[in-house]
């Protein structure tokens, strides 16, 4: 055996062609050696690589036949290519057609056959390397499994080419998207793939994309200007089993697509690959007529807030309400009404109702009556008048105060009580009368009542007996006055941080009311001086305020007549500046403690878009999607239709722009508009061709040809991947 090794500097570099990991296999011990020379590498791969440089694996017997005839003198090359090096292993046919090839590297393999009067040929081989197949890893250290593989290979003798048959049709292909023509294949070599006729091919090797070597000959053929294709296949006098080698090509593609970083379509050429293997790339639908709008205006900037000040208020009443909101009760608390916070306490021992003033230096008009409210502390009797004896007679206690009509009384108690044997009425039933009174109810003790706040003059105690009108006990009651609350007259107007004391009454313990939290809302200006561009979209205006410890953002306004509106509703542009639309002044509408923080997004101003769909060349609204009306106009504007490429069909179109609206210095669109023409020779997608896979029109996997059988095979690229 002939072993030439050349230095190449054009072959990868492969250690072996299939590297599957299969469950160990117990090998053969007797058929197993260990080389020394590995055992001291650094990992199995290496050892891999050592031992099959030195062809440890693999030894191939190889029969060489013409039709069922051995051919003797028939040169055999084996090819292998390994770090770098071109490995060449050159055997001959004995007369029975055999050839042994021992030592055999794994790597690149490439098998030639040649022999006069007879085509060369020319295929690859790939070598099954699995643990257990043809190696194995003991502690570590690999040791090959030396394997003998075989087959029977076929050489076609030249003497017999009128013993042959056709394959021929035509190759499409799909490089130009934007036409309705479908392209073809020009001067493509396509060849025969004769490996299915190699036989006996044992479990380790396996055969393909063998076919002629030879030039212009037999068993391949170029596709001409029409990219049509006619192979001639030698098939010996009983048929041969064929393939055809088609290649997978790249090629430029013109598409129109929109880029990752553009929202703009391009019409350009793009490298797409074409063949068997390759998935297909969606097509882009890319609209073939567009509506060119001109761009709005540069958007405005620098526009603030400033001079945010309280807004004054109403002292009380602000949140409406029933009767009782017009009142404040006292408490030992905080309460919270009217967006404050306060702590009013009743105080004790008032001798008389004190005044109540209210102080602040913006606001006025607030009008409050100090509600009274009172507790029996005792009723005392300090004589007895003579009545029926063993007799109920009627108790009453009542609360007597003025009014416009007069003095007037309320009952404040009323209930019988039981004279003794002398007809009289002891202390002992006073306080007996009294107990549940005195630990129940409003009026005694500890519960304080008043009255639909008249201020209390006395409280008095009364005995009635029918038999006897005019005896008269005489009765000491002593009671605590306290401030049950204020009554709200006025709630008076533009108050800001008010304060309320009580005067007078010669208390024990003064009432107080301690303003804890008074909540305005908020006056501000719209400030221009620092616009550095003019305004015509509005920007968009907030405030943020501290609510229960929770920031919260607001954008509502009211009007001087306490409308709520929004504060877009409210501001428009004006020679450039923010403005309120109708000159009125606005305040938040939020109430807070603490002065809230303004803050501005700047407008964006944005081109209109229409998007116009197409049927039969003509533009329509058919299905128009995706319509803005842009933002940033300073007046009415007109667009042109036009093909979205210049080398795109389709003209005569014509839109105008109808509807809208004007608010301060800005055009606002609608969306209305009125197709006045509807043109002519436009395309609907710009990509005219529709998605399509690679495809032959026939089964090449059985496919056997006899002698002068013709066969076609019509080859669809399609429209590839890019």
């Amino acid at each position: 055996m002939k072993r030439i090794i050349y230095l190449s500097i054009f072959f990868g570099v492969v250690i072996f062609s299939s590297c599957k990991e299969t469950p160990p296999i117990e090998p053969d011990v007797n058929n197993i050696t260990v080389n020394n020379d590995v055992k001291d590498s650094l990992n199995i791969a290496e050892q891999l690589a050592m031992l099959n440089k030195a062809g440890e694996f693999y030894n191939v017997n190889m029969k060489i036949l013409d039709g069922t005839t051995p051919i003797e003198g028939a040169e055999v090359k084996l090819t292998s290519s390994l770090d770098g090096e071109l490995i060449e292993l050159i055997e001959v046919s004995d007369a029975s057609g055999n050839i042994i090839f021992d030592e055999v590297t794994v790597g690149g393999n490439i098998i030639e056959i040649k022999k006069e009067g007879y085509y060369s040929a020319l295929g690859l081989i790939d070598f099954k390397f699995e643990r257990g197949y043809n190696y194995e890893v003991i502690d570590d250290v690999v040791a090959p499994i030396t394997k003998n593989e075989s087959a029977i290979i076929p050489l076609y003798n030249k003497g017999n080419g009128t013993n042959t048959a056709k394959i021929k049709g035509k190759v499409s292909i799909e490089t130009d998207l934007t036409n309705s023509t479908t392209e073809v294949v020009k001067n493509q070599l396509l060849r025969a793939d004769f490996s299915g006729n190699i036989v006996n091919v044992s479990e380790g090797i396996s055969f393909s994309e063998y076919s002629l070597n030879v030039e212009g000959g037999l068993g391949e053929a170029f596709t001409n200007e029409e990219g049509e294709y006619e192979i001639t296949i030698p098939t010996g006098n009983d048929g041969v089993s064929v393939n055809l080698l088609i290649p997978q090509l790249r090629l430029k593609q013109k598409l129109a697509y929109f880029p990752t970083d553009s929202e703009e379509p391009v019409l350009d050429s793009v490298m797409t690959t074409f063949g068997h293997n390759s998935m297909v790339t969606d097509i882009p639908f890319v609209r073939g007529v567009q509506v060119n709008v001109p761009e709005p205006e540069a958007a405005g900037r620098g526009f603030q807030i400033s001079n945010i000040t309280k807004a004054g208020r109403q002292m009380f009443g602000i949140n409406g309400g029933y009767y009782s909101s017009y009142r404040i009760f006292s408490s030992n608390e905080n309460q919270q009404r009217d967006e404050m916070e306060f702590l009013f306490t009743p105080g004790s021992g008032y001798e008389t109702i004190p005044t109540v003033e209210v102080s602040d230096s913006t606001g006025e008009g607030a009008e409050l009556i100090v509600l009274g409210e009172h507790a029996i502390q005792s009723v005392t009797l300090d004589s007895s008048a003579q009545y029926t004896a063993n007799r109920w007679i009627n108790f009453n206690i009542r609360a007597y105060y003025s009014t416009s009509y007069g003095s007037e009384h309320y009952n404040i108690f009323y209930d019988n009580i039981y004279t003794d044997a002398n007809g009289e009425i002891t202390q002992e039933k006073i306080d007996e009368t009294l107990t549940f009174a005195f630990e129940n109810r409003d009026w005694f003790g500890n519960n304080y009542g008043f009255y639909h706040g008249y201020q209390v003059d006395s409280i008095v105690a009364t005995f009635y007996d029918s038999y006897n009108t005019e005896a008269k006990s005489k009765i000491n009651i002593s009671y605590d006055t306290r401030i049950g609350g204020l009554q709200i007259e006025s709630n008076g107007e533009n108050y800001t941080d008010p304060s309320i004391s009580f005067k007078g009454g010669n208390p024990e313990e003064a009432a107080n009311f301690e303003m804890i939290e008074f909540k305005t809302r908020w006056n501000f200006e719209l400030d221009n001086s620092n616009n550095t561009s003019p305004y015509v979209a509005m920007p968009s205006i907030g405030f943020e305020y501290l609510e229960e410890n929770e920031y919260m953002t607001s954008d509502r306004l009211v009007d001087e007549n306490g409308d709520v509106k929004d504060l877009s509703q409210v501001t428009e542009s004006d020679a450039g500046e923010v403005v309120f639309a109708d000159g009125e002044n606005y305040a938040t509408f939020f109430y807070s403690v603490d002065a809230p923080v303004s803050f501005i997004t700047e407008p964006t101003h944005s081109k209109a878009e229409l998007f116009l769909d197409v049927l039969n060349g003509q533009i329509g609204d058919w299905n128009v999607s995706n319509l803005s009306t842009g933002r940033g106009y300073t007046e009415k504007f007109t667009v042109e239709v036009v093909p979205t490429f210049p080398e795109i069909s389709g003209n005569g179109a014509e839109i105008q722009i109808l509807g809208g609206s004007i608010k301060g210095d800005e055009y606002i669109w609608d969306g209305n508009y009125n197709i006045k023409n509807r043109g002519e020779g436009y395309v609907h997608n710009v990509n005219y061709a529709e998605e399509r896979a690679f495809n032959i029109s026939a089964n090449l996997n059985n496919l056997f040809l006899r002698p002068q059988e013709e066969f076609i095979v019509e080859i669809d690229y399609g429209t590839g991947k890019r």
